[in-house]
């Protein structure tokens, strides 16, 4: 009996140890991503009046293909939008139509040849007629973790910060 006791260690030790170690190394490695941040500034505009908005992105490992999704809160109208500079080196896919329930920002590429922060989309929105004083407006940034990938094809982890804008009428001092 001790001796098929010990006859099943062995045997149990032996086919653990032709486990390739390189094997869980190699696992482990392409599991790792990077973690970047998009984000909306929160901005302030009068009623009727259009305004700016950037997209950042900080901690940018080179990424060389994107889709965000962009939603806004109905009192604001998406009049146009433009690729920023951080994204130079990517093909730019805009949308066919604006929606504020969801618009799809598309950027790819083959080839990087600067990785810097700053802008990667330049939005124009204007403001509704009807917008109250201090009425604020969301606007939301989102995207899926495949949607983002870098270099080297390795998905990209990336959280995101919304932005607003306030409502505030100005006028002369009399």
């Amino acid at each position: 009996m001790k001796k098929r006791i010990i006859s099943l260690l062995l045997a149990v030790i032996t086919l653990f140890s032709m486990f390739p170690v390189t094997a869980f190394a190699a696992m482990e490695t392409e599991t790792q991503t990077v973690e970047a941040v998009l984000s909306l500034p929160e901005l302030w505009s009068a009623t009727g009046s259009t305004f700016e908005m950037d997209v950042t992105i900080t901690g940018n490992p080179g990424i060389l293909g994107a889709v965000i999704t962009l939603s806004w809160d109905e009192g604001l109208t998406l009049v146009s939008a433009s690729s920023g500079e951080v994204f130079e080196d990517l093909m730019y896919q805009g949308p066919g139509r604006f929606s504020n329930s969801g618009t799809n920002f598309v950027w790819y590429g083959s080839e990087l040849t600067t990785v810097t922060d700053g802008t990667i989309l330049t939005l124009t929105f204007q403001v509704s007629e009807d917008a109250k004083e201090l009425d604020q407006y969301d606007v939301q940034v989102s995207c899926k973790s495949s949607d983002i990938y870098d270099q080297d094809y390795n998905s990209v982890n990336v959280s995101t910060i919304n932005g607003s804008v306030l409502v505030i009428n100005y006028g002369a001092i009399p």
